[in-house]
């Protein structure tokens, strides 16, 4: 019995010391267990700080990309204003030329028609005179030409009796050349202003000279219009009275020179 008890003691002993054995074994592999798993992790700690780094990177990309838009876009727009504002001188300076030429031509075409006038008027003035001396009128009649307007005088003895308006008979014959050459330039206008001395006449019919004036010169308008159908929109009638002698009303003679009647032919732009 009793070498039974020691071989179970002996026995039981190496059994302790396997089992100690193993969980010293145990304990190790649990240990190098745990060293393996934490070696495991970094990679996920570096694919985090990679995933950080790359975010980081796309933000920045996103940032200067954007910047690159917007100066790209605000170049453009400078790009444009500049393009719109040569293109608004080249069209201000086109106009400026066109409106040059425009008044250039327009100088050109005054000048070619104030030309024409001038002929018109010098040759109304030497188809008058000729009238004039082939009615042998020089005393009573003359005419002149100054700054493209003819000027025709007529002393009121050839056409009126004193103190009257009415249109002698032999008074006709002139008018009537007078006519003929207003209606031979109908670019002409023609202005009728009465004239007379410094007499002052009072009658129920003309209170003033300014009626006795006004009067004449209207009797020879409608000389022209009823008689020869002149357009009477050439016309222009007024009297002078005694306000615009062409001599001192000093003697008799001067008197009658002062009663008159002026036939202007002119242009008005002139």
């Amino acid at each position: 019995m009793m070498r039974l008890s020691t071989l179970r003691t002996a026995t039981a002993k190496p059994l302790r010391m396997e089992t100690l054995q193993g969980k010293t074994m145990t304990f190790r592999k649990f240990k190098g267990n745990s060293k393996s798993s934490g070696d495991e992790n970094l990679w996920l700690i570096t694919m985090t700080d990679l995933m950080s780094l790359l975010l980081v990177c796309f933000v920045m990309f996103f940032i200067i990309t954007r910047n690159k838009e917007k100066a790209l876009e605000k170049a453009a727009a400078q790009m444009t204003l500049k393009t719109a504002q040569s293109e608004e001188k080249a069209v201000h300076a086109e106009a400026g030329a066109l409106k040059h030429s425009e008044s250039k031509l327009s100088n050109t075409v005054q000048t070619v028609v104030n030309s024409q006038e001038s002929e018109q008027s010098k040759a109304a003035s030497q188809t008058l005179n000729a009238v004039i001396k082939e009615l042998n009128l020089e005393k009573n009649m003359t005419a002149e030409l100054k700054n493209r307007e003819v000027m025709l005088t007529i002393r009121d003895s050839v056409m009126f009796e004193p103190s009257k308006a009415e249109i002698l008979q032999q008074s006709a014959s002139m008018l009537d050349s007078v006519a003929e050459i207003i209606k031979k330039y109908p670019s002409l206008t023609v202005e009728i202003d009465g004239h007379t001395d410094n007499v002052p006449i009072k009658n129920s019919r003309y209170p003033s000279n300014w009626e006795l004036s006004t009067a004449r010169a209207t009797s020879v308008l409608r000389y022209f219009t009823n008689v020869h159908l002149i357009e009477a929109a050439r016309f222009y009638v007024k009297g002078s009275g005694a306000e615009r002698p062409v001599v001192s009303n000093d003697t008799a003679e001067h008197k009658a020179l002062n009663r008159r009647v002026e036939i202007r032919l002119r242009d008005l732009r002139s």
